[in-house]
């Protein structure tokens, strides 16, 4: 059965998804509307990846969740993947703060910039999620330890 902390960690990681593929219809949205797609075939062809991307990712991640693993060297394993996704997402968060204050003669909101605050936010709520998820496995080592060394009481009875 999954953990009360897991299913957390994932609603944290759907919902930045979830947040980011808003951001990319957003994106996306605007550019058909000011025909942007009959200028540039390039173009065109990089949005549609790039959203499908996100399609991908939200699938490979779903999958990594499902994985169990039994014995403590895979729960390192899994506890150092999810802790480096979540840099990853920490970096890309940082890049979407850098560019959104970087902008020049733009007011920090509005439809303009929402994608990238939508990046930014996505990315730092699956920061968290990668985090707890990390932690879940930390959490699951400690518990899986305690349940297996014997406690004062039962050290007592043995002697």
């Amino acid at each position: 059965m999954e953990t009360y902390e897991r299913r957390r960690a994932r609603l944290f990681v759907v919902t930045g998804f979830a947040v980011e593929v808003v951001g990319s219809l957003i994106t996306l949205g605007r550019l058909i509307s000011q025909g942007y797609f009959s200028l540039s075939t390039a173009s065109s062809i990089e949005l549609l990846l790039s959203d499908l991307a996100v399609l991908v990712s939200v699938w490979a991640w779903w999958w990594l969740t499902k994985v169990t693993v039994s014995s403590d060297d895979q729960r390192s394993f899994m506890s150092r993947a999810f802790y480096g996704l979540a840099l990853a997402s920490i970096l890309f968060t940082s890049v979407a703060l850098v560019t959104l204050f970087q902008v020049p003669g733009y007011i920090q909101h509005g439809w303009d910039l929402a994608p990238l605050w939508a990046q930014g936010i996505g990315e730092l709520a699956k920061c968290l999620g990668f985090v707890m998820m990390a932690r879940e496995f930390t959490w699951t080592d400690a518990a899986h330890d305690a349940e297996s060394s014997p406690g004062p009481v039962d050290a007592d009875l043995a002697s």
